[in-house]
């Protein structure tokens, strides 16, 4: 069962709603597995879409629980 109809070399526009920023990309490939819809970018690439430094992160991978 396909989750889309979007194909490799198809575009796809995304939005930032804090900047109102809008970006452009080209499909480069699908993966085959169905887990929800998602997009994979590089890092740098969300990071300058998002407002943040090239090397900054979203989140922290942790064992721990995390600090009040």
């Amino acid at each position: 069962m396909e989750s889309t109809s979007l194909i490799k070399v198809d575009s796809i526009t995304l939005k930032n709603d804090w900047t109102n920023k809008e970006e452009t990309w080209i499909i480069k490939g699908i993966a085959d597995i169905y887990i929800g819809n998602q997009v994979y970018l590089e890092k740098i690439i969300v990071n300058k879409f998002i407002g943040i430094p090239e090397n900054g992160y979203t989140g922290i991978w942790s064992i721990e629980n995390p600090d009040d």
